[in-house]
């Protein structure tokens, strides 16, 4: 699912740039974007079933895109998020406060997928991470709890 595929970029078993055999930035900007639109629907206690349905398949299509098979009977919407983090405010001027459960670290991401800060939490319910470094633009903040992994997108 989306975690193994965010882990694979990570570890550098998928790269993300030009070369052949790379996937494409703007790819892997469509796959983080899915996977946040899939948290966002998980959360909305009012999201129809042809909402699920269509997040489920935009993550499925976005996964495809990124070179890895998966079967689409075995992605659920209950397995884009395992856990819950508030990430404030979405636009950012000088840090960005996140709020969950046991907080094991918290990146900030740009969209060509090269991790930009770190935070090591060990086991704390709230982050400040300074974002007055960051230039102009779309980040993602990835939030590793000891519960999973949620990714929210940030302006700058």
């Amino acid at each position: 699912g989306a975690y193994s595929v965010y882990d694979k970029v990570q570890s550098g078993d998928i790269v993300i740039g030009f070369a052949t055999g790379q996937v494409l930035p703007l790819t892997y900007n469509k796959f983080l974007s899915a996977w946040s639109d899939a948290q966002n629907v998980y959360y909305d206690d009012n999201a129809t079933q042809d909402e699920v349905d269509a997040a489920v398949r935009s993550l499925y299509n976005a996964i495809q895109a990124m070179g890895v098979v998966v079967d689409l009977e075995g992605i659920s919407i209950d397995d884009v998020v395992v856990v819950s983090a508030k990430v404030y405010p979405s636009i950012v001027t000088t840090d960005v406060t996140v709020e969950a459960a046991e907080i094991i670290s918290v990146s900030i991401v740009g969209l060509d997928g090269k991790t930009i800060t770190v935070v090591d939490a060990q086991g704390e319910n709230a982050v400040v991470v300074p974002t007055i470094s960051l230039v102009q633009g779309t980040y993602l903040v990835k939030v590793v709890t000891s519960q999973g992994i949620v990714v929210k997108q940030i302006v700058k």
